[in-house]
């Protein structure tokens, strides 16, 4: 049995608080990232967390999927990333159909063009909530920024479906 391989950044919580990450990530992450940076940093970390993104400044330059795939190949990285419809089709099969989806704007700034979801997924007598947020810099493709919007609620989505079906990847929505 192989050995977890968990993320050694730390994440800021708020007010100060600070708590390890130790996400599970592949031997192909940890490899990149020991390569790159000497410490194992999950994908998540190396796209969004200010302490991470801090500590890869310092070192190196910070980490794409398009770095990832010169290094490993096209499909390498693609292993840990999973789309919406596969997401769906999983609460699907595991809720057999029969699971709801709510969304709420919780915020919005048009002069930004920023907004945040909350999505909730309620399955089983159980409640699963995420939020997703969209802006003009963490929409990568000049298709989706005009449609801020629909991504921050498909992130959320995404994310709360990740919850209900037990699925650790991160979807491709949320890197988009």
């Amino acid at each position: 049995m192989t050995e977890e391989l968990k993320c050694e950044m730390y994440r800021e919580l708020g007010e100060g608080v600070i708590e390890e990450c130790e996400a599970i990530v592949s031997q192909k992450v940890a490899d990149y990232s020991k390569n790159k940076f000497n410490k194992i940093i999950c994908y998540e970390c190396q796209h969004g967390n200010p302490i991470a993104i801090d500590y890869m400044q310092d070192n190196q330059k910070r980490i794409t999927p398009k770095d990832i795939s010169k290094e490993y190949g096209e499909n390498n990285w693609k292993e840990d990333i999973v789309d919406f419809e596969t997401l769906l089709n999983e609460a699907h099969k595991k809720f057999d159909g029969k699971f709801s989806i709510k969304t709420e704007l919780i915020s919005h700034d048009s002069e930004k063009k920023s907004a945040v979801f909350k999505a909730i997924i309620e399955a089983n007598n159980q409640i699963y909530q995420a939020h997703g947020d969209a802006d003009q810099d963490n929409c990568s493709s000049s298709m989706i920024k005009p449609h801020y919007l629909r991504m921050a609620e498909t992130r959320g989505i995404a994310r709360a479906l990740r919850w209900a079906c037990n699925n650790a990847k991160v979807s491709q929505e949320e890197i988009q």
